[in-house]
């Protein structure tokens, strides 16, 4: 994950990452503008961690979560 740091689009709707991986990728990938979660349980706690590390987030989807 180290070499992903740099993205700025990341879709990852439809993966069932559910909370746990939620916030792994929110603690890493700091610099995300649009992060498209649809239909992979992000839960309270991951949703949290979005909001706490992805500072430069502008667009974010959450359907179906």
């Amino acid at each position: 994950m180290a070499n992903m740091r740099n993205l700025e689009v990341l879709d990852l709707s439809n993966n069932r990452i559910g909370e746990s991986g939620t916030k792994r990728l929110a603690s890493k990938l700091f610099k995300l503008k649009e992060l498209m979660m649809n239909f992979n349980r992000v839960g309270d706690e991951g949703l949290e961690t979005i909001s706490s590390n992805l500072t430069h987030l502008a667009k974010l989807e959450l359907s179906s979560d």
